[in-house]
């Protein structure tokens, strides 16, 4: 994989064993490098009363946002997750939306890195973003997060999983 400031990343094309249907639980599964929380720590919440967590996802690339939703039911997470390609799209869906969590790719069309992440701390006003980047550079993850983001997931193998583990950990 390469990493490119201001450009995202490149991935070459790479072949994956075929997963079974079957996965094992939680508990059976030993704590991998994308697992930020111990599984047993990670509260419960009830959010207003439905169970679900709402989370905006702003995501340009549709096989990247496709990928880690498919991820995310495969590790049982019930979330109603609205995409949108833009930040424009966002401020749009946001008003009406109720959302927990907003989910931001520094890479967007109409808007990039550290100016796009203060656009959106604006719109969230006072609602977690969490930062969804192709960036590895820990200068970039330390930036946004002192900025005010909740938390940085590079978009990798164990992405699904920390972006899980983070939602759970701020809504």
């Amino acid at each position: 994989m390469i990493s490119t400031l201001g450009y995202g990343r490149q991935v070459g094309t790479m072949r994956l064993p075929e997963r079974s249907r079957s996965r094992p639980s939680a508990a059976a599964r030993p704590a991998g490098p994308g697992d930020s929380l111990p599984r047993s720590t990670v509260p419960e919440r009830q959010v207003r009363g439905d169970g679900v967590t709402r989370v905006l996802l702003v995501e340009d690339h549709p096989m990247d946002a496709l990928l880690l939703r498919e991820e995310l039911v495969l590790l049982g997470v019930d979330w109603r997750i609205e995409e949108v390609p833009t930040f424009t799209d966002a401020m749009t869906s946001w008003p009406g939306g109720a959302f927990e969590v907003l989910v931001l790719d520094l890479s967007l069309p109409d808007g990039q890195g550290l100016e796009l992440l203060g656009r959106a701390l604006e719109l969230a006003s006072g609602v977690p973003v969490v930062v969804l980047s192709g960036h590895v550079h820990s200068a970039l993850a330390a930036q946004t997060l002192a900025l005010g983001a909740r938390g940085y997931v590079v978009k990798d193998l164990d992405a699904a999983a920390q972006l899980r583990d983070l939602v759970v950990q701020v809504s």
